[in-house]
């Protein structure tokens, strides 16, 4: 079987958000957005507990390392270009 696994892990800042339920209302859309545009699986995976920073994870799964790749770098492109209400402290992309 010749199954590639790509995860995309993000740290985020969300300097605006000064409570649980304003961090909810900011993540929950980003994750459903990413679900829809990139046909990726999404989850907040760190920092639950932290109004002001998230760990996002995202996965994809393929037969080819390259479109896993560089669905995950068009994450972190459309991460900078579109969504200017959080920040992308660290990102790591890693190919099983």
């Amino acid at each position: 079987m010749n199954v590639k696994i790509g995860v995309l892990t993000l740290d985020i800042a969300l300097p605006e958000c000064h409570g649980l339920k304003e961090k909810r209302s900011v993540i929950k859309p980003l994750l459903n957005q990413l679900r829809k545009t990139f046909n990726v699986s999404a989850a907040e995976v760190g920092a639950l507990d932290n109004p002001q920073a998230s760990k996002i994870a995202c996965a994809i799964v393929s037969n080819d390392y390259k479109f896993c790749g560089q669905v995950l770098q068009k994450i972190l492109n459309w991460l900078d270009n579109q969504r200017f209400d959080l920040m992308v402290v660290n990102d790591e992309i890693e190919l099983i």
